[in-house]
């Protein structure tokens, strides 16, 4: 008991030395107002804090071996973001018709797509694909069966939380589990 006791404060004790000696160089990077020279000064503080040397405070010019790091902090422009273009498919098809296939979707994409069932619905059974009047196949994915006829009913379609989306037929107020598969 009294071995994993001193295991366990000599290990509590390395890891206050170390926060403290990071502190520094929080501190410093905290106190820059320009928001790019800011995360270059984070991004500089090394993972090792204990192989380094105290860095010198980025408005003062110091001759210390940390000297040059604060000149590049201070001086240094941020470096470009490099933007993902999309596939050619992906950018040329609406977001209508994206819906349902992305597997992050971004803040910008629909929420819902209102459509139709043309003809006679019957309801559904687990796994039944169900197609839409706008082309979209969508699958019940959950374990519910549900037995009613409607003539062309409304559909609407929303995302829910986790990306997972929900099938609304207008005039019942069961609302099965769904993933497009086509």
């Amino acid at each position: 008991m009294n071995k994993l006791l001193l295991a366990g404060s000599t290990v509590m004790l390395a890891a206050s030395t170390l926060a403290s000696a990071d502190d520094g160089d929080l501190a410093r990077c905290r106190a820059i107002t320009d928001a790019s020279a800011r995360l270059v000064c984070y991004d500089a503080i090394p993972l090792a804090a204990a192989t380094r040397a105290p860095a010198a405070p980025v408005a003062a010019p110091a001759a210390s071996a940390s000297a040059p790091l604060a000149a590049t902090v201070a001086t240094r422009a941020p470096a470009p973001v490099e933007e993902r273009a999309l596939p050619a498919t992906a950018a040329a098809k609406p977001a209508a018709d994206q819906f349902g296939l992305e597997n992050k979707p971004p803040k910008d994409q629909l929420q819902e797509i209102i459509t139709r069932i043309d003809g006679t619905f019957d309801g559904w059974v687990p796994n039944q694909r169900i197609r839409l009047a706008n082309g979209q196949v969508w699958q019940i994915a959950d374990d519910t069966s549900r037995w009613f006829t409607f003539v062309n009913p409304k559909v609407t379609i929303w995302r829910g939380t986790f990306g997972v989306f929900y099938m609304n037929i207008e005039g019942h107020n069961q609302s099965p589990r769904v993933k497009r598969v086509q």
